[in-house]
Formats: C-alpha cells, sequence, structure tokens
C-alpha cells in the first residue's frame, strides 16, 4: 500500500529522556528536518498511531501535532535548505 500523506510531526517535549526517545521513535519512520520536526510519506492510520505513540512521551506538559499533506497539496509546498523534501515513496531508488 502506497502512503497517502506526507506525514509532519512536530513535538516540544521538556524532559531530556522523554525527548531523546520520542526523536528516536519518530526517525524509524521519518527524516528529521528540524531538532523537533519529521516528515515523510505515511498512511493516515500509520502517522495517528505514530503521533499517539509521541504523546505519550510528551506528558501534561509537553505538546505533539500532526498534519497530513495529501499528494494533491504536496506540489504547493517548497523546502529550502538541507534536508531535502521526502520524495514519493512510488519509486524505487537503487
Amino acid at each position: 500500500m502506497h502512503a497517502e500523506h506526507l506525514a509532519v510531526i512536530v513535538y516540544d517535549i521538556s524532559d531530556d529522556r522523554s525527548r531523546a526517545r520520542a526523536a528516536m521513535l519518530l526517525e524509524r519512520s521519518l527524516a528529521r528536518v528540524q531538532e523537533s520536526v519529521f516528515e515523510g510519506w505515511m498512511t493516515r492510520k500509520a502517522a495517528e498511531q505514530l503521533a499517539a505513540s509521541v504523546g505519550r512521551l510528551a506528558g501534561d506538559d509537553g505538546s505533539v501535532r500532526l498534519y497530513l499533506l495529501p499528494r494533491g497539496a504536496v506540489p504547493g509546498c517548497r523546502a529550502w535548505g538541507f534536508p531535502p523534501a521526502p520524495e514519493r515513496d512510488d519509486f524505487l531508488l537503487v
């Protein structure tokens, strides 16, 4: 199944240990584009589950945001600098 959305997950977690665990969890599926900003192609269900897992790490004083951009909206997105925006997953790079 192809990923349907460009998922952007951002967090603000004050506890160092929880923040490190959240980053490791997100890096398994998404590309880190800023210190606390991750993005990549995912299904809605997978993105919501991942964001909920990070949300549990955030605790009562932290926050997690999930933004889902459908494929049709992505051509209007722009990125400057490193790393580049993630590519769609409908091709194979060898």
